[in-house]
This record gives structure tokens, C-alpha cells and sequence, in this order.
């Protein structure tokens, strides 16, 4: 007998983004938008454009996913932070 939890299983996926600025296109940007989805960021990989991220991550439920999610990224995560002189 094999028990497990709900939940439990991963699926490898690849995730594309469209419409991102430039400046969201950081690993922490892309953790904080997969961590709201309850999923986690394998890589981010090399572009094929500049209108499109793909990222590989671990769903815990790929269908929760579906084709369309609408994302906010804080302008605080797309901002440098000021650089302190002195």
C-alpha cells in the first residue's frame, strides 16, 4: 500500500511570462510570483526573446496554473535601492 499526502507530488514545468518589465525579470521577482501560486522556482532560463521569461519550477498543481494568471510585482521589488555614499 502506498500512502501519501495531499499535496505532496511536484511537477517539473516550464512557465512562460508575458508583458513583464525588464526590471521585474530578477530570480526574486520571479520567486515572489511563483511563492504566490504555492509553486517554486527550479531556474530562470536564458531568453529566446525580449518579450518573453521562462522559468522551470515545481507546481504543486500544474491545472491551478491555467494559461492566463494576472501578476503584481510591488515597485519596490522593480526600483534599485539608492546607493549610500560615504
Amino acid at each position: 500500500m502506498v500512502r501519501s499526502q495531499p499535496g505532496a507530488l511536484k511537477y517539473k514545468s516550464k512557465l512562460g511570462f508575458e508583458g513583464l518589465p525588464n526590471q521585474a525579470w530578477t530570480t526574486a521577482s520571479v520567486k515572489d510570483v511563483l511563492k504566490q501560486l504555492g509553486d517554486e522556482l527550479i531556474e530562470i532560463l536564458p531568453p529566446a526573446s525580449r518579450r518573453e521569461l521562462e522559468v522551470m519550477a515545481w507546481l504543486r498543481d500544474p491545472s491551478f496554473v491555467g494559461k492566463v494568471v494576472t501578476v503584481e510585482i510591488p515597485e519596490s521589488k522593480l526600483t534599485n535601492k539608492p546607493r549610500v555614499h560615504g
